[in-house]
């Protein structure tokens, strides 16, 4: 079977939010928040949506569900394919391995305040698109994650 997938290292911030926002229904931070989760996993770990696997934690329910569409979208990882477990609870994180070893991603609690205290929709997109465009390092606290 031949995998096909998306073409995420050749694709702008600004084509990557209008992919997003086609397949979510709308672009807020949450969803860019775990699209760039993904794209982390993804660069790190392996562009094979069959060999990326996740657990993520956090409250399951909308705005910050919508990570789960991110990441989805970006990392292969899909709850139809049974290699993304979702788990309610704080914090959030992500897990994302390929095999005994991944890496662990916290998003960090500057970009959390910063999405809490947006209200109006316009600034919503407009801070998403900001995310789409931070570095990793900006966004997330990075752990390597080895299989117990």
């Amino acid at each position: 079977m031949k995998v096909r997938t998306i073409d995420f290292d050749n694709m702008s911030s600004e084509e990557l939010c209008k992919r997003l926002s086609e397949f979510h229904g709308h672009l807020g931070p949450y969803l860019v928040l775990g699209a760039k989760m993904g794209l982390y996993a993804k660069k790190t770990l392996s562009s094979s949506p069959f060999e990326i696997a996740a657990e993520i934690t956090m409250p399951l329910k909308p705005p910050i569900s919508c990570t789960i569409d991110g990441i989805q979208f970006t990392s292969g990882a899909t709850t139809g394919k049974a290699n993304l477990k979702v788990l309610d609870g704080l914090p959030i994180r992500a897990i994302f391995y390929k095999g005994n070893e991944g890496v662990v991603l916290i998003p960090k609690e500057g970009i959390i305040d910063k999405i809490r205290h947006q209200v109006d929709h316009e600034d919503l997109e407009e801070l998403a698109e900001q995310i789409m465009k931070k570095d990793y390092t900006d966004i997330f606290e990075v752990e390597k994650w080895i299989k117990q």
